[in-house]
């Protein structure tokens, strides 16, 4: 009895086994499509979302984009010298800032053989118009890569924003470069005119090479100088010494009818700049050559320690970063036909705040004059808001 007990327990377990068990039942070759296109339909649907959130970007423009390259800041370019020198720390051969960090780099090359790394287009035009030279080729960066992994592309076949608002680590006017003209046209929000490469030269008033409208592209940014190193010696030279004639300042300032001389103003043999003696042009905070500006700045710091600046706001920023605090400030008085020539106490002196362009300066733009009239009466020409000493420097409190 027990055995027969036992026999119909087993015979049920294995009928609950076969209950519980079941083979899994095998892909079909149509199921297998159907799951290969769904992936697909995927990929299509997350890169038809990169395509729309790219302003002016279509799946064209992807797949004929050229000038790829890789990041910057890790290849290395080697000089004349054989010196080994990060591209990164290439720095603008005009206004001395370091290029390659700004989201609207040049690469220029000259009908002279000269060539290099500008931040923006204005330092590649005043470089031709400097050294009575012809733009012979260039490439740029492409916005729309800029703060990502940035993209070299032919300058003659990009389209360009034109005046818009500013851009990371360039220079004024700004400028913002595009692979096709769909992408300019649909990135309204940056500002500024669109235009092609030739109406961007008109406007920048560059000359270019015939050949200039339609070069080759290199991928490799290490390469970009191999057609002409930089003959730019002379101009990287002037890191070391100071570009203004300061020596002829003295005479400037002993030559200056006493109607002229206002309570700012410093003799030369008296100003900070001559205290300090700089061993170079730089400023310390961006790194331009602060004596090409018009609002060429220096500060005795409560420790003692001397600065020079381009402008007011690396100045204040300098300040704030460190936590410094300023025991005097002189600058050259705004004279575009004379630039350099007096050097004033910040002060006693008034400004025009956010003023138009202010050559070899960063914005906002600041001019500096002797006297409240002198600044009222360069008011019209240049705009900006009238301020003395102590409401210039609450534009950086705000």
């Amino acid at each position: 009895m027990v055995a027969m007990e036992k026999a119909v327990t087993d015979s049920h377990d294995e009928t609950q086994e076969e209950l519980f068990y079941e083979e899994a039942p095998r892909s079909s070759v149509s199921e297998a499509v159907g799951v290969f296109i769904a992936l697909l339909a995927l990929c299509i649907v997350g890169y038809g979302g990169y395509v729309w959130l790219t302003p002016g970007m279509e799946l064209g423009d992807i797949l004929r984009r050229e000038g790829l390259s890789p990041k910057d800041g890790v290849e290395n370019l080697t000089s004349e010298q054989g010196k080994s020198v990060a591209i990164e720390d290439e720095r603008c051969p005009q206004c001395g800032m370091y290029s390659l960090r700004s989201i609207a780099a040049v690469h220029a090359s000259f009908a002279d053989g000269s060539s290099g790394y500008f931040d923006g287009w204005g330092c590649v035009a005043n470089w031709a118009t400097e050294h009575s030279t012809t733009l012979a080729d260039a490439k740029t960066r492409d916005i729309a890569s800029a703060d990502r992994d940035p993209q070299w592309i032919d300058a003659a076949s990009a389209a360009y924003r034109y005046g818009t608002d500013k851009l990371s680590g360039s220079m004024a006017p700004f400028v913002a470069s595009y692979a096709t003209p769909g992408m300019a046209a649909d990135d309204a929000r940056r500002g500024g005119e669109v235009m092609d490469y030739p109406a961007l030269l008109s406007e920048l008033g560059i000359a270019a090479s015939t050949n200039s409208m339609g070069a080759e592209i290199t991928n490799d940014p290490a390469k970009l100088d191999t057609a002409g190193e930089m003959q730019m010696d002379g101009a990287m030279e002037s890191m070391d010494h100071i570009g203004h004639d300061h020596a002829a300042r003295d005479g400037a300032d002993k030559g200056m009818p006493a109607a002229d001389k206002d309570s700012s103003t410093v003799t030369a043999s008296g100003s900070l700049y001559n205290k300090a003696g700089f061993s170079d042009s730089s400023c310390q905070y961006c790194g331009m050559f602060a004596d090409k500006s018009l609002t060429h700045v220096v500060v005795r710091w409560q420790d003692g320690s001397y600065t020079q600046h381009d402008s007011f706001d690396c100045v204040f920023n300098l300040m704030a970063d460190e936590a410094r605090s300023i025991d005097a400030i002189q600058f050259t008085a705004y004279e575009v036909d004379n630039p350099g020539s007096h050097w004033l106490d910040a002060s006693t002196a008034w400004f025009l705040y956010d003023t138009d362009t202010v050559k070899g300066s960063m914005p906002p733009y600041v001019a500096g004059f002797a006297s409240r009239s002198d600044a009222e009466n360069a008011q019209a020409g240049l705009g900006g808001q009238l301020l003395d000493y102590n409401g210039l420097a609450a534009m950086w409190q705000q």
